[in-house]
């Protein structure tokens, strides 16, 4: 059917040394489609999107864990697909 989608990317910090969010939302793309057709969609999440303010050192930190990326229709997990990326 003819419409609207906005595809939607959280990240996630389950490995986290400070406390954070389970994910939090950090991009997403809004498309029409026409009935029948497909588009691929890029939303770019730049690595300073994954730091966090340190208070000690009064600076942003990127944390060198593993991360999730959940991308979806929705922010329901059972409407997302996730996959891991590594900072070292």
């Amino acid at each position: 059917m003819k419409g609207g989608e906005v595809m939607q990317v959280y990240v996630g910090y389950e490995n986290a040394k400070i406390e954070r969010p389970m994910k939090v939302l950090k991009g997403f793309e809004k498309t029409y489609l026409n009935t029948g057709e497909s588009q691929n969609i890029k939303v770019k999440i730049p690595v300073k999107e994954l730091a966090y303010w340190d208070v000690n050192s009064k600076s942003w930190k990127v944390e060198k864990i593993d991360y999730s990326i959940y991308v979806g229709n929705s922010s329901q997990n059972e409407d997302l697909q996730k996959l891991q990326i590594s900072v070292k």
